[in-house]
């Protein structure tokens, strides 16, 4: 991606296969206007609806303000990443980055404790699986009757979120 700082010598460019767009689940969002043709997103007016309803569609403002010491990334309101509705209503309700929500899951364990909670009128529970076991093996444990998703969390394990 770019993330346009301000004139053309500030242009901050992610190489070639380590973007986020590569995973299919980000997307830079722009403006058209017939009048100005293509200009950067802002969340403001009425595009302003857009930051506000992002998670009931599964969608964060990946990149925030405040959390580019955590992120690595600058501040890019246009940068918007899909994680899944129970995961981006929990992420925006506590303020937390990607990156964060991503070590705090690994808290919830199967077995031990997982991470319950409601959001638009479903309960869930989320809990997070170490890809690899002393044996080598790994079993991911997922429940008979609720419907369930697994993903990766693309650093060391899995994480399985059942809707009740």
């Amino acid at each position: 991606f770019k993330q346009i700082l301000g004139d053309d010598e500030n242009v901050k460019i992610t190489k070639g296969g380590y973007s986020e767009h590569h995973t299919g689940l980000a997307v830079d969002m722009s403006i058209y206007s017939e009048k100005e043709n293509l200009k950067p997103f802002s969340p403001v007016g009425k595009y302003e609806w857009i930051k506000e309803n992002c998670t009931k569609y599964g969608f964060i403002r990946r990149y925030p303000t405040d959390k580019s010491d955590i992120t690595g990334v600058e501040d890019h309101f246009d940068h918007f990443r899909y994680v899944g509705i129970p995961h981006a209503y929990y992420i925006t309700e506590n303020k937390l980055t990607l990156e964060e929500y991503i070590e705090l899951l690994k808290n919830y364990t199967f077995g031990n404790k997982s991470l319950s909670f409601s959001c638009y009128s479903k309960d869930y529970e989320i809990y997070y699986i170490k890809a690899k076991s002393e044996n080598g093996s790994v079993d991911v444990y997922v429940p008979s009757t609720n419907s369930y998703t697994i993903s990766g969390n693309n650093i060391d394990g899995f994480i399985v979120t059942v809707e009740k």
